[in-house]
C-alpha cells in the first residue's frame, strides 16, 4: 500500500504547485514499494534518481515563482531547498551502501515528514501570496469578483445575496405565470375550434346522406325518392344555417384568423348547392359529377377538424382529437361506399373505375380504423369496439359481403337498394352518435387541462408571494447580524474537531476580526493535519507488522495456509473434538506424477499447476474446513465434525474438480489428477494426535497410489499399524 496518499487537505490552491506535490508523493510511494518488496539495487537506485531529479525541478519552479511574486522569505526558502537536496544525496548513499531495512525505513520516514512539512508549512504561505496576486490582476470576471469582495462591505454583500436570487425567482415565477396563462387561453381557443369542428361534423353528416341519395336518384325510379330527398335537403339547410350562426359568433374572437375565408366559402357553397339540387332534380348531371361536388364540399368541411392538430395541446388531447379526426374520415369513406353501392344496385352492376373506387374505399376504411385505434385511449377504443359489435354494424358487413360476392356475376339487382341505403344510414347515424360521445370526452379533457393551467397560475402566484415575504424577512435578519460567517467558522471547527481537515475557508475579505478568526483556524488546521500524518505513519507501521505476521502463516505460492499454521489450527480443532467427542476426518492429497510434470514442462509451469489445484480444492472446501499446503505437491485438509461417510462426497468432488483442470504450455493442454488418503479420528486421545492422523492418512494415500492413482483410500478408524511398517512415499514421481 502507498506510504502517503494525496487528499484535498494537502492542496495549497495553486495548480502547478499541487501537481508537483502529487508527482513527489507518487515518486516517494514508488521508492517505498521498491524497498518494501526487496527490489534489486539497480531498481532502487533508479527510483531514487527519478525522485532526486524531480525534486530539483520542483525547487527550480518554486524559486522562479518566488522571484515572480516577490516572496519575502525567498532566501530562507532557497536555503531549505539546498539543505534538503544535500540530505537526499546522503540518504541515497546510505541506502545503496546498506541492505538494512532500518536504513530504508529511516529514509522513507524522512522523505514523508519533509514532504508534509514542505506542503503545509512552507508552500502554503507562498501559495497564498500567488493566489492573492493573481486575483488582484486577473482579467475579466475573476478580477471583478476579487475587487468586489475587497471593496463592498459584508452587510451590502449579504443584502445583494438575498436580492439577486429574489429577482431571479420573481422573473421565473412571472415567466411561469405568463406561460400558464397563455396555455390556458390557447386551450380556450382550442375548445372553441373543436366545437366548430364538431358543428361541422353534423353538417358533414347531413351532406353525406343527401349525397348518397342524390347519386342513386338518377339511376331509376326518381319519384320513389322524391319525399326522402326533400327531407334530407331540408335537414342540410337547417344544419348549414346553424353552422353559419356559430361561425359568425367566432368572428370577434382570436380564433377566427385560423379559419381564413371560411364564411365566404360557406356562402359560395350554399349558392352552388342550390344549383346542384336543381340539376339533380332535372337529371342534368351524371352521378360522378354529383359525387365529386358533394365530396369536395364535405372535404372542405373536414379540413376544419384537420386544422385542430396544428394548435398546441397536451398529448392526451392530441391523441383523442387524432382519433376523432380518423373516425370522421372513416365515416366519410363509409358514406361514399353507401353512395357507390346504392348506385351499383340500381344499375345492377359495378365495374371499371367505379369498382376500383369501391375497393379503394374499403382499404381506406381499414387504414382509418387502424389510425383510430393507434391514437385512441383504451376507453375510446372500447366505445368503437362496442359499436362494431352492434347489430347494425354486423348487418352492414353482411350486406357489404353480399355485394362483393355478386360483383363478378353482375347480379347486384338482386340486392335491395332500400335495405342497403337504410342499413348504411343507420350505421352512419350510429357513428355520429359515437362522434358526439367522443366530443364530450374531448371537451372534458380540454376543460381539465385548462383548469390545471389555471391552478398552476394561482399556485405560482401564491408561492411567489410567500417566497418574497420570506426572503425579505431573511434579508433584514442577515443584514442586522453576522451570524452566517460565524456559523461557517463554527461548522469548520466542528468538522475539524471530528477529524475532517479538508474544510478550507477563504480569507480574501476586508481586514477585520473575521479575517483574523479565519487565519487562526487555518493555522490550527495545518497543525492538526501534520499530526494526522504522524498518526498515519504509526498506523502504517502496525499494518506492516500485521502483514508480516500474515505472510508467516500463508504459503506464498498458493495462498493457502502453510504447514506451521495448519499444525497450530489442527491441534486447536482436535482439542475441541476431544473435549466434545465430535468426529474429525483428515485428508492427505498428493498430485499424481508431479515430478514428471516438473521435469517435462519446467518448474514455472509446475507452480501454475499447484496454484490451479489449490484453487480447485479451496472452492470445494467448506468454511469450517482447514486446508493447507504441507509439502511440495502435498496438501492436507482437516474436516471438523465430519465422519467418513460425510467426507466421501467431498473427496469425490475434489477428484472430479482436479480431473477437469487443463493447463496450457506451449500450445499443449496438460491435465493431472490427485490421490487422496482419508482417515477419521477413532475417538481415542493420544499424544501427537495430529501427527498420528497425518501418518494414518499417509498410509491410505500410499494405498491409493498403489491402486492406480486418481482415487482415494480410507484408513479404517482404530488401525494401530506402526508407522514404520508402512511403505513411505519416497519421491514425488508417484
Amino acid at each position: 500500500m502507498p506510504v502517503i496518499e494525496w487528499n484535498d487537505g494537502l492542496s495549497v490552491g495553486v495548480e502547478e504547485i499541487d501537481n508537483d506535490h502529487k508527482t513527489l508523493i507518487a515518486l516517494i510511494n514508488a521508492l517505498f514499494v521498491a524497498l518494501d518488496e526487496g527490489d534489486t539495487q539497480h531498481s532502487i537506485e533508479d527510483s531514487f534518481d527519478r525522485l532526486e531529479d524531480y525534486i530539483h525541478r520542483h525547487f527550480s519552479r518554486e524559486e522562479a515563482l518566488m522571484a515572480q511574486y516577490h516572496y519575502s522569505d525567498r532566501a530562507d526558502h532557497q536555503a531549505q531547498h539546498r539543505n534538503f537536496t544535500d540530505r537526499v544525496r546522503e540518504l541515497k548513499a546510505e541506502l545503496l551502501s546498506s541492505s538494512s531495512r532500518e536504513v530504508a525505513e529511516k529514509a522513507i520516514d524522512f522523505l514523508t515528514q519533509w514532504l508534509i512539512h514542505h506542503i503545509v508549512a512552507e508552500d502554503t504561505k507562498l501559495a497564498h501570496l500567488i493566489k492573492t496576486s493573481r486575483q488582484q490582476t486577473q482579467p475579466g470576471w475573476g478580477g471583478v469578483i476579487a475587487r468586489f469582495t475587497r471593496t463592498v462591505p459584508f452587510r451590502t454583500r449579504v443584502l445583494l445575496t438575498a436580492l439577486i436570487p429574489t429577482l431571479g425567482m420573481v422573473c421565473l415565477s412571472l415567466y411561469v405565470v405568463l406561460q400558464s396563462a397563455a396555455k390556458a387561453n390557447a386551450l380556450t381557443d382550442l375548445e372553441s375550434l373543436y366545437q366548430l369542428a364538431d358543428e361541422s361534423s353534423h353538417l358533414v353528416h347531413a351532406l353525406q346522406a343527401e349525397r348518397g341519395l342524390s347519386i342513386g336518384l338518377p339511376a331509376s325510379r326518381p319519384k320513389q325518392f322524391t319525399e326522402r330527398i326533400r327531407t334530407l335537403r331540408s335537414d342540410s339547410d337547417a344544419t348549414v344555417l346553424h353552422f353559419q350562426t356559430y361561425l359568425n359568433r367566432l368572428q370577434q374572437s382570436n380564433l377566427y384568423p385560423l379559419l381564413p375565408q371560411l364564411g365566404e366559402l360557406l356562402a359560395l357553397r350554399s349558392d352552388e348547392l342550390a344549383q346542384i339540387r336543381v340539376a339533380v332534380d332535372n337529371q342534368l348531371l351524371a352521378s360522378d359529377e354529383i359525387q365529386a361536388y358533394y365530396t369536395a364540399y364535405i372535404e372542405e368541411l373536414l379540413q376544419i377538424a384537420d386544422r385542430i392538430t396544428h394548435v398546441p395541446m397536451s398529448n392526451a388531447v392530441s391523441n383523442s382529437i387524432s382519433a376523432y379526426i380518423s373516425l370522421i374520415h372513416y365515416k366519410e369513406k363509409l358514406g361514399l361506399e353507401r353512395a357507390l353501392g346504392l348506385k351499383a344496385i340500381e344499375n345492377g352492376k359495378m365495374e371499371g373505375q367505379t369498382l376500383g373506387q369501391f375497393y379503394q374505399l374499403l382499404g381506406q376504411q381499414q387504414a382509418l380504423l387502424q389510425a383510430f385505434f393507434n391514437a385512441a385511449s383504451p376507453a375510446l377504443s372500447e366505445l368503437l369496439e362496442a359499436e362494431q359489435r352492434s347489430d347494425i354494424s354486423e348487418k352492414v358487413l353482411r350486406l357489404q359481403q353480399r355485394l362483393l360476392d355478386r360483383i363478378d356475376t353482375n347480379q347486384l339487382a338482386q340486392l335491395s337498394g332500400d335495405d342497403w341505403w337504410g342499413s348504411f344510414t343507420d350505421r352512419m347515424n350510429q357513428l355520429q352518435v359515437l362522434l358526439d360521445q367522443l366530443s364530450l370526452i374531448i371537451v372534458e379533457q380540454m376543460q381539465h387541462d385548462r383548469a390545471e393551467q389555471e391552478r398552476i397560475v394561482g399556485f405560482t402566484v401564491l408561492l411567489t408571494g410567500l417566497f418574497l415575504i420570506l426572503l425579505w424577512w431573511l434579508s433584514w435578519l442577515l443584514i442586522r447580524s453576522v451570524v452566517e460567517p460565524v456559523e461557517k467558522v463554527t461548522v469548520a471547527l466542528s468538522r475539524l474537531a471530528s477529524g475532517d481537515q479538508t474544510v478550507l475557508l477563504n480569507d480574501l475579505m476586508a481586514d477585520d476580526e473575521l479575517r483574523h478568526i479565519l487565519t487562526a483556524y487555518e493555522r490550527c488546521r495545518v497543525e492538526i493535519l501534520q499530526g494526522s500524518y504522524d498518526e498515519a505513519r504509526s498506523v502504517l507501521n502496525e499494518q506492516k507488522a500485521n502483514r508480516y505476521r500474515t505472510l508467516s502463516s500463508v504459503d506464498p505460492l498458493t495462498g493457502l495456509l502453510n504447514r506451521r499454521r495448519f499444525s497450530e489450527m489442527g491441534r486447536v480443532e482436535l482439542e475441541r473434538a476431544v473435549r466434545f467427542n465430535t468426529p474429525v476426518t483428515v485428508l492427505i492429497i498428493d498430485v499424481d506424477r508431479f515430478k514428471q510434470v516438473n521435469d517435462r514442462f519446467g518448474h514455472d509451469f509446475g507452480d501454475r499447476v499447484l496454484q490451479g489445484i489449490s484453487h480447485a480444492l479451496e472452492r470445494q472446501a467448506r468454511s469450517s474446513d482447514i486446508l493447507a499446503r504441507i509439502g511440495g505437491e502435498e496438501f492436507a485438509m482437516l474436516l471438523p465434525q465430519t465422519r467418513l461417510e460425510q467426507a466421501r462426497p467431498l473427496v469425490e468432488r475434489l477428484l472430479n474438480q482436479v480431473r477437469q483442470l487443463e493447463f496450457e504450455c506451449d500450445g499443449q493442454l496438460v491435465s493431472t489428477t490427485i490421490s487422496v488418503g482419508v482417515v477419521m479420528w477413532d475417538g481415542h486421545s493420544r499424544d501427537g494426535l495430529l501427527s498420528w492422523l497425518l501418518k494414518q492418512a499417509d498410509r491410505a494415500l500410499y494405498q491409493a497410489k498403489q491402486q492406480g492413482r486418481d482415487r482415494f483410500c480410507e484408513q479404517e478408524p482404530g488401525a494401530e499399524t506402526d508407522p514404520v511398517d508402512a511403505e513411505p512415499l519416497t519421491d514425488s514421481s508417484t
